[in-house]
C-alpha cells in the first residue's frame, strides 16, 4: 500500500491510541487530519497533522474534517467502563449517535476506506461501553464503503484506559494497588502492535471483526505483581465493578 500523501482522518486523535496512530501515519508519510473534541486533547495531536477541534456528533465539523479524505480511522469514543456505566445516555449519544454521524459524513464526502476501532468488550457485552461498541459494529455492516473494516482490540498497554498508569499512581502514594479479582484475566497488547494492526487491517479480507492473533490471556493479579516488582506494596482485592466480566474473550464472531 502507498502511504506517501495518503489523505487520512483520525477521529479521537487526541486520545492515547488516536495520537499514537496519528504519529505512526505521519511517519509513513500520510497527510493526516486529527479530530479532537477538546482543546486539551487537540494539543496532544502530534505536530504535522491538521488539527480540527470538534465532536463526532457535529455534522458540520465532520464535513470540514473529511474534505479530500480517502480513509477514516474512527477511534473516537467514551471508553472507560465505569464512566459509561454511570453515564449511559452520554455514552450512547457519543459512541452510537457519533458513529452514525461519522458514517453519514464519510459517505457524503466520498470516503473509500473506513476502519472502526472496536473492543473485545463488544463480544457478548455486559457493559454499557461494550453494548455501544457492539451497536457500532452492527452499523458497519450497513456501511457503503469500498473497504470497511472492524478491528477489535483488547487492553492496550500505555493507553489512557490501561490499568498500569493507575497502579503506578497508587504505588507513588504508597499503595495499596487495587485489583478487582485474583481470578480475573484480560488480553493485553502493546501500543505499537495495536497501531500497526489498525493500519494493516485494510489489507485483510472481509469486514471483520478482525482481532490480533497469538495473544494469551493474562491474570490481572500477575500483571500487578510484575508491575510492583520488589517494592513493598500491598495488593487489595476490590471485587468486580458494574459491567465488568471476570474473563474477556477474543473472538472474531459478531
Amino acid at each position: 500500500m502507498q502511504y506517501r500523501d495518503w489523505p487520512v482522518l483520525v477521529t479521537g486523535a487526541g486520545g492515547s491510541i488516536g495520537s499514537a496512530l496519528t504519529a505512526r501515519l505521519l511517519d509513513l508519510g500520510a497527510r493526516v487530519t486529527g479530530l479532537a473534541r477538546s482543546e486539551e486533547s487537540l494539543i496532544r495531536i502530534p505536530e504535522g497533522a491538521h488539527r480540527v477541534l470538534g465532536s463526532i456528533t457535529e455534522r458540520a465539523t465532520l464535513a470540514h474534517a473529511m474534505t479530500g479524505v480517502d480513509t477514516v480511522f474512527h477511534c473516537a469514543a467514551h471508553k472507560h467502563v465505569g464512566i459509561c456505566e454511570a453515564n449511559p445516555t452520554e455514552a450512547y449519544y457519543n459512541n452510537v449517535f457519533g458513529m452514525m454521524q461519522t458514517l453519514n459524513s464519510a459517505r457524503a464526502a466520498g470516503v473509500q476506506q473506513f476502519v472502526l476501532l472496536s473492543t473485545d468488550k463488544a463480544y457478548k457485552p455486559t457493559s454499557v461501553y461494550g453494548r455501544t461498541k457492539r451497536e457500532c459494529e452492527e452499523l458497519m455492516f450497513h456501511a457503503e464503503f469500498a473497504n470497511p473494516k472492524i478491528v477489535r482490540l483488547c487492553n492496550v498497554l500505555g493507553s489512557s484506559g490501561s490499568v498500569i498508569p493507575l497502579w503506578k499512581k497508587q504505588m507513588m502514594a504508597g499503595g495499596p494497588v487495587l485489583v478487582t479479582s485474583d481470578e480475573a484475566t484480560r488480553y493485553f497488547i502493546t501500543m505499537p502492535v495495536a497501531v500497526d494492526f489498525l493500519i494493516t487491517s485494510l489489507d485483510l479480507h472481509g469486514i471483520g471483526p478482525h482481532i490480533p492473533h497469538g495473544i494469551e490471556p493474562t491474570r490481572i493479579i500477575d500483571l500487578a505483581h510484575a508491575t510492583i516488582g520488589s517494592r513493598l506494596i500491598d495488593i487489595e482485592i476490590t471485587g468486580l465493578r458494574p459491567g465488568e466480566k471476570l474473563h474477556e474473550t477474543l473472538t472474531d464472531e459478531l
